[in-house]
């Protein structure tokens, strides 16, 4: 919040206008997407056209929400699924520095359809649809 509030000098006109939504990592991916999708549900009914939704797992200092990487794991392939009922740009982030190699590849990788690598944003190779998803 302070870097937002350097950064912009309406940070509180955002904020209540709703402009502006921040959601806490909440304790399961299911209340998490309820949040999102609310949020989300929220800024169509008042007009909004595109929604940029930015997501940060966090840099390694807090213990990760519900079962750890499992519920990650849920939490991202839920993201894909909003994604496709909202207009929106969702971007997760996750730093490589902290996290565990199944988690960025699970996670990050394997529950998204398109990346940024190199500067553009790519089909993602390492997408896994599962049997059955909704994501095509």
């Amino acid at each position: 919040m302070a870097i937002l509030r350097k950064t912009n000098r309406d940070l509180d006109g955002a904020l209540g206008e709703g402009r502006l939504v921040i959601l806490r990592r909440e304790s399961s991916a299911s209340v998490t997407l309820a949040n999102i999708d609310a949020a989300f549900s929220n800024a169509v009914s008042k007009g909004a056209t595109a929604i940029r939704y930015l997501g940060n797992l966090g840099m390694g200092q807090t213990p990760l929400p519900g079962k750890g990487a499992d519920e990650v794991v849920e939490l991202e392939t839920g993201a894909t699924l909003l994604a496709l009922r909202y207009p929106c740009v969702i971007v997760c982030m996750y730093d490589v520095n902290t996290v565990s190699g199944r988690l960025l590849l699970d996670g990050g990788f394997g529950t998204h359809p398109l990346s940024v690598c190199r500067g553009a944003l790519r089909h993602n190779p390492y997408y896994a649809v599962e049997e059955g998803s909704k994501v095509a």
